[in-house]
């Protein structure tokens, strides 16, 4: 079964179509950003806070979670500046809270939806970080690497520039 944390997004939604092919997907999400009807309704769907470890915590005792889809995010570049603790919150406490509870039930593969900013990137790429949002992507992949290597987990991570169309 593989966990999607906002996957009533815009990218979320779209990932969880295709999962649900091939796999049993629950969805998790705040709503804050994302739009219930846009789940499938193939999917399991429970709202909650990423940071909410009791609520996350039953969402791993009644699913048998073997994979962790991280998509959700504070992701608005101009609002970071304004508001960086949101950022800061949202995108790297609450990514700490997901990976105790995985470490907890045993969840070791996870894939992350990062940042690529405004060109495209590969693993060898030097990254400056320019602002609150991308700083909390940037770091929770480094979170993300001291896990995988003390951890034994397995991740993928994702970079990208807007899915579509234009921030606004």
């Amino acid at each position: 079964m593989i966990l999607v944390v906002g996957g009533a997004g815009y990218i979320g939604s779209h990932v969880v179509n295709r999962l649900v092919e091939t796999e049993r997907v629950v969805v998790y999400d705040n709503l804050s950003t994302g739009c219930r009807e846009a789940v499938n309704e193939q999917a399991i769907f429970i709202e909650g806070e990423l940071a909410d470890e009791k609520r996350l915590t039953q969402v791993f005792s009644l699913f048998p979670i073997k994979t962790v889809v991280h998509l959700a995010a504070a992701g608005l570049e101009v609002e970071s500046h304004e508001n960086p603790q949101l950022y800061y919150e949202n995108n790297v406490t609450a990514t700490l809270v997901l990976l105790k509870i995985m470490r907890e039930h045993h969840v070791k593969n996870i894939v992350y939806s990062s940042t690529a900013l405004t060109e495209p990137l590969d693993e060898q790429s030097y990254i400056e970080t320019t602002n609150p949002y991308a700083r909390s992507k940037y770091f929770s992949e480094q979170i993300l690497q001291d896990y995988t290597k003390a951890y034994k987990m397995n991740c993928i991570v994702l970079r990208y520039l807007n899915a579509a169309g234009t921030q606004i």
